[in-house]
């Protein structure tokens, strides 16, 4: 009996450990680290309004990225990164609500389901504006490959990529009681400043201008013989 009791207990707890989750505190915590748009410093506050959104609450999303390797580059298309799923936007709270960003759990942290306690991961964020809500991650990142005149985009907006953390960062929530929260700004494994989304607006291609035009001419010649 005591035999089978010992098995179920290392089962359980072997689930636990296969279950476990790091704690990473995805926000930005300090004026040091805001997010601009088109190099103007606030998010939310007193960037331009190039994109045409109107910088309110919830007006601009963060979307959270990871490589358990080390990335070949910064590109989040190219640069073998992955979603973790997490989001987080610009809000009231903390007080830095001009090019703030505040993610699941706040300055408490949240969990990655894809990094363990005490395991090492590079990091980077994606944002972008709300005006941009109607495109998939992967739409956009399509987008910005060809550049903040891409046709591919749904309309006005901002979207910019963070840099890269320094170093792989190593997650909390080891151990009981817990191990904190990892930040992921600041100190020297952090992402080390703020960044900058771009305004961003759809040119049409070439081809389209000119077949549009030619469509123009057919109705002035239908016109014409009427």
């Amino acid at each position: 009996m005591k035999k089978i009791l010992l098995t179920g207990c290392l089962i359980v707890a072997s689930l636990a450990l296969a279950n476990a989750q790091g704690t990473i505190k995805f926000n930005n915590s300090s004026a040091a680290f805001l997010v601009s748009t088109n190099g103007n410093a606030g998010v939310g506050g007193n960037g331009t309004t190039t994109g045409g959104t109107d910088k309110g609450p919830a007006d601009y999303y963060y979307a959270l990225l990871y490589d358990a390797t080390t990335p070949t580059s910064a590109d989040p298309l190219t640069g073998g990164w992955a979603a973790t799923g997490l989001i987080a936007t610009n809000s009231t709270s903390p007080i830095f609500a001009a090019g703030s960003l505040t993610g699941p759990g706040g300055a408490n942290g949240t969990a990655v389901s894809q990094v363990a306690p005490g395991a090492s991961a590079f990091f980077e964020i994606v944002g972008w504006s709300a005006s941009l809500n109607g495109m998939t991650l992967a739409q956009m990142l399509a987008a910005n490959e060809q550049g903040i005149n891409s046709p591919l985009w749904a309309g006005l907006g901002y979207f910019g990529v963070s840099g890269e953390t320094a170093t792989a960062l190593t997650l909390g929530g080891v151990g009981t009681p817990a191990t904190p929260a990892t930040s992921l700004f600041g100190g020297a494994s952090g992402i080390q400043g703020g960044f900058d989304l771009n305004g961003v607006n759809p040119t049409p291609e070439p081809t389209s201008i000119a077949l549009a035009g030619l469509g123009g001419l057919a109705l002035l010649g239908l016109r014409r013989k009427k």
